[in-house]
This record gives structure tokens, sequence and C-alpha cells, in this order.
């Protein structure tokens, strides 16, 4: 390991004491897809924790609505189906809790490896959309011209979120990471890799 990884691992310390339900990990003990024998991973950081309770919440939404709806259809509240057997109540509210369990699981997949990884050669950004559609992005530190952190509202000030974006000097000139936990953070060590990167 360099001297200017070995200082980054110093300076990283405090930042890893904020794990943020393991959104952020500093030099984790992993390898990613084409990793070079010298290349190390410095940072790996998933969207804000505050994405994945708002998508429990919806899902949680989701499920009392389905039981409300459930509930006036089958007490014969709104006139329809006053004699709708048991059986039939039983399945509904078994599909019912099977999307709302569907639900929850997907959506911690989606958050779990909606990754952005930061190694001692590339930055990678990889969007899990859903179980069978995932788009890899990335960019050589070396190209990285500048990286810039964009947070708007309220909710962004509260819990210390934003979107980084990467200038390059390749073909794509931009890529958008978004809902980062500590941006500024995240932006400065980028930054400090994409420096040594330029160095060597």
């Amino acid at each position: 390991m360099s001297a200017d990884v070995k200082g980054l691992k110093r300076k990283l310390k405090i930042f890893s004491r904020s794990l943020l339900m393991n959104s952020i990990l500093v030099f984790p003990r992993m390898r990613i897809s084409k990793q070079d024998s010298d290349e190390k991973v410095v940072l790996v950081v998933r969207k804000h924790p505050v994405i994945l309770l708002w998508k429990m919440i919806l899902a949680l939404a989701e499920l009392l609505f389905g039981f409300l709806i459930i509930y006036l259809l089958t007490s014969g509240t709104l006139g329809i189906f006053n004699n709708m057997p048991k059986g039939v109540t039983i399945v509904l509210i078994l599909i019912n809790l099977m999307i709302f369990i569907s639900t929850i699981w997907v959506g911690y997949l989606t958050w779990y490896y909606d990754l952005v990884i930061a190694t001692t050669k590339r930055v990678v950004d990889m969007d899990f959309a859903n179980i069978l559609n995932m788009r890899w992005s990335e960019a050589r530190l070396n190209k990285i011209e500048d990286v810039t952190v964009g947070a708007s509202g309220f909710l962004s000030a509260l819990f210390d979120m934003g979107n980084l974006f990467l200038q390059t000097a390749g073909s794509k000139d931009e890529f958008e990471i978004r809902n980062v936990p500590k941006p500024l953070k995240v932006q400065s060590i980028i930054m400090e890799l994409a420096n040594t990167s330029r160095r060597r």
C-alpha cells in the first residue's frame, strides 16, 4: 500500500465511525470486476438510509391501504360483497401480505446493491434498478477533472445527503451519483484519490 493511501486511511478513521447502516464502508475486504492486482477498494457508498426508510414507509402505507380496501369490500360497508366467503377474505389478506413482503425485499435489495465504489484507480457506479436490470458505469481516477456536490431541499440538509456529479475528460462527460450520505466528505475522498492517481 502506497504512502498516499496510508495517509488517506488515517484521514478516513473518523469518517468510518458513522457507518449509517453500512451506507459507507472504508477499505472493505472486497473485490470488484476486472480489478487489477495492485488496485485496492477504498470506499463503498450506498444511498442514504433515509431512502431505504422511505421505501419501507411506502410499503407499510400500501399494506394498510390494502387491508382497508379488503375490510371495506368484505364487511359490507360499501354494500359490495356482503356475503363473501371467509376463504376469499383470507386469500385477499395473504395476497396483500405477499405484496408487502416482496415490496420490502425488492426495496432492500435495490438499496443494498446500488453502490458507488472508489478504488485506487477508478470510481464505479452500480445502478441496481431491479433484480433483472443493473447498469455499471465507471470513470478512471486520472480522467476525473471535477466532482461537484448538488443538494437541494430540507431533507437533504437535515440528513446530510446529496448528489455527486463526476466530470471526466473522456467521452462520457459527466455521470451522476444520487442520494449519497455525507456528500462533501465523499467528494473530498474522490478528489484526493483522483489527485493521487494523476501524480503517479
